[in-house]
């Protein structure tokens, strides 16, 4: 499995089968997003610009934003 983040942050691109066919899954917001991890099949967080953190229970078929509001670190 791969999974790979960017800018716009409005897709997360995800692979099961080494890049052969790839899954452009929406995750509702366009900030930039920097990394992606995975804690098993199912769990997921993407984080990015301006603290944006988004997470998945169903294996980044549907991304919530776990950040309340974009903020800048000061």
């Amino acid at each position: 499995r791969l999974w790979i983040v960017g800018a716009p942050g409005s897709v997360v691109l995800h692979t099961s089968d080494n890049g052969a066919t790839w899954t452009l899954l929406p995750t509702g917001q366009t900030l930039p997003l920097y990394d992606v991890a995975f804690l098993d099949e199912q769990r997921g967080l993407a984080v990015g610009a301006m603290g944006v953190i988004l997470s998945t229970n169903d294996g980044g078929a549907s991304w919530r934003r776990v950040s309340r509001e974009p903020h800048r670190a000061a």
